[in-house]
């Protein structure tokens, strides 16, 4: 069964989770999907600053037409200078908190006119260019689903399957495991 929570306190079983082991970690999924709502993501930012783990996975560009300077400017320009003048006077080597790990847009699958695939593909490889571009200046790490939807059915050639999802979901899993074990000092790109 499927449950869609916003919050990991409401969901049920939570205590089967990670065989029956103790869970200690807390997970959230908040609509911050576009520059719209930088306000909010901003509040998340500052709700954990300093807060040893935090990680915040992050997605946004796609509901914004893959406009970056819009979305560095408004969304993540003032998140990162959040962390930057918390930790302002610490020793440059002090690991910051929240980390922040950008997913980039998955390309459109099959679905999509061709004419409409070409013009968002060109716009999606300019966004991309120039998130890597921000991300390697500013030490954040990217999770690069792209190629799994690139020849994948898509009922509207942007929206994936629950195997498309699981996928990212494992490689997610992946990830955390990999911070959980001593790497997140390390820059790491995912694809």
């Amino acid at each position: 069964m499927t449950q869609l929570v916003e919050n990991f306190d409401e969901m049920r079983h939570r205590n089967r989770l990670c065989r029956n082991r103790n869970v200690t970690f807390r997970a959230a999924v908040k609509p911050f999907y576009s520059a719209r709502h930088s306000s909010g993501f901003h509040q998340l930012v500052r709700s954990t600053l300093g807060r040893s783990g935090a990680l915040i996975v992050l997605s946004v560009g796609f509901h914004n037409s893959f406009n970056a300077s819009r979305l560095l400017r408004h969304y993540l320009d003032p998140a990162v200078e959040l962390i930057r003048r918390f930790y302002r006077g610490q020793r440059p080597k002090v690991k910051r908190w929240p980390e922040i790990v950008f997913s980039l847009p998955m390309r459109n699958g099959l679905l999509k006119p061709v004419g409409h695939l070409r013009l968002q593909h060109r716009s999606l490889l300019l966004f991309e260019s120039s998130m890597r571009s921000y991300f390697d200046r500013n030490n954040i790490n990217v999770l690069d689903f792209q190629d799994l939807g690139e020849k994948v059915h898509s009922y509207d050639g942007v929206h994936y399957d629950v195997t498309v999802n699981l996928m990212k979901t494992q490689i997610i899993l992946n990830y955390l495991a990999k911070l959980s074990g001593g790497l997140y000092s390390k820059k790491t790109h995912m694809s």
